[in-house]
């Protein structure tokens, strides 16, 4: 965990960013099930339409900010795992253009291939 948090640290912004999307996701979870079941209760049982219809405009308005929330979620998730996969291949890559002939021969050229590609989008994935 260390290692991801220290690759993280150098997106900030964008963790921050997706940090605050969440809330906008939360928003529209909890949101909108207390504002219908606002609506049942008070709009519904006294027959207050203009109740009702400010209450929908509420929904409406929770639902926009929601659903941006999940787009900028989304987004910022995939910039910010391809920008930490990309940096964890750059320096897998760079270690092991210091590796002698001895230490290539004893990891093989296949295997750091697989280390350098596979092993990286893995950590993408997660």
């Amino acid at each position: 965990m260390k290692l991801i948090w220290k690759y993280l640290m150098k997106y900030k912004k964008w963790f921050l960013l997706d940090f605050i999307s969440v809330f906008g996701f939360a928003l529209v979870e909890l949101g909108i099930p207390t504002i219908i079941s606002d609506m049942i209760d008070h709009g519904i049982e006294t027959q207050d339409t203009t109740y009702l219809y400010s209450r929908f405009g509420i929904m409406a308005l929770i639902s926009v900010i929601g659903v941006s929330g999940v787009v900028l979620l989304g987004y910022c998730c995939s910039k910010i795992s391809t920008n930490i996969t990309r940096d964890i291949r750059n320096d897998v890559f760079e270690h092991a253009q210091a590796f002698s002939a001895a230490e290539m021969e004893k990891f093989g050229v296949s295997s750091m291939i697989t280390r350098t590609n596979n092993d990286a989008y893995q950590i993408m994935l997660f």
